[in-house]
């Protein structure tokens, strides 16, 4: 009869944990390698949540972006966003965050610059040497992009201008965040790593003038939908939280001269005149 009695627990006991892994399972939503609708104005969640952190806590960190969280708390993380987090834990390492932010950007099935423009993006950044004419260029490709690349690419770019402004401290001037996010952000078709080397000079040069001359490279494309609409229990923040960054962050500095390169690498990028 005992042993009847310790059977039956372990049964029931196996029924409630394959309940709660069930009702876990029910509860998982995959956000890091998921297809993106192309037409959302949302920001996601990760991205979103990584730049509200930055914008409560500063960037004002060595390395930002550059080095790496430890992969069991990135994991960690991901699990808590997969699984109803609306916002990183409390506590957790500012590189954690910014490598968590990289790697659900270079998951994305498909690039923020998506396959399609990789080589209108190159053809037009080889040819023109300009960089006047190339913010021009830039801006007329950009509103080919799908609304939801758009939306994002506005936010995220203006978001590391930010970064860059703080680069005494942190290290990561333009060149250096362009060479951080290019590879992730402007994928070849296909992935093929050896093009993205042969490429990394134009895709660097391509990226320095999209941060350093964000203000105006952006100024016509569509801002994301409020906060508040993509996410009902997260407080509202101004619709235009970079000038928060910069009114804290004071003038930018100017950028130090690049030293001279191959044709094929990034000239330094002049930030527009007025």
């Amino acid at each position: 009869a005992m042993l009847n009695k310790l059977n039956n627990a372990k049964k029931m006991g196996l029924k409630q944990l394959q309940k709660r892994e069930a009702e876990a399972e029910k509860q998982y939503t995959q956000i890091f390698g998921a297809s993106m609708d192309a037409e959302s104005k949302q920001i996601p969640i990760i991205i979103r949540s990584a730049v509200t952190y930055f914008r409560e806590n500063g960037v004002e960190h060595e390395g930002l972006f550059r080095l790496s969280g430890a992969a069991s708390e990135m994991k960690l993380c991901k699990d808590h966003f997969e699984h109803g987090g609306t916002s990183f834990p409390d506590n957790t390492d500012v590189h954690v965050i910014a490598s968590t932010l990289k790697q659900y950007i270079r998951d994305m099935p498909e690039p923020l610059i998506p396959y399609e423009f990789y080589q209108t993006f190159m053809d037009m950044t080889s040819s023109v040497t300009d960089d006047d004419a190339l913010e021009a260029a830039i801006k007329d490709v950009l509103k080919k992009l799908p609304l939801a690349c758009r939306i994002i690419l506005k936010y995220l770019i203006q978001f590391l201008e930010v970064v860059s402004h703080a680069s005494e401290i942190n290290k990561m001037a333009p060149s250096n965040i362009a060479i951080v996010f290019a590879p992730n952000i402007l994928r070849p078709p296909g992935n093929d790593i050896f093009t993205q080397m042969q490429d990394s000079g134009l895709a660097n040069r391509l990226f320095q003038v999209l941060i350093v001359r964000s203000e105006n490279v952006f100024v016509d494309e569509p801002d994301p939908a409020p906060f508040r609409e993509a996410a009902p229990n997260h407080p509202p923040i101004p619709e235009k939280p970079m000038d928060l960054f910069k009114e804290a962050l004071g003038p930018k500095p100017a950028l130090p001269p690049k030293p001279t390169a191959p044709t094929s690498k990034a000239p330094p990028v002049k930030p527009r005149t007025t």
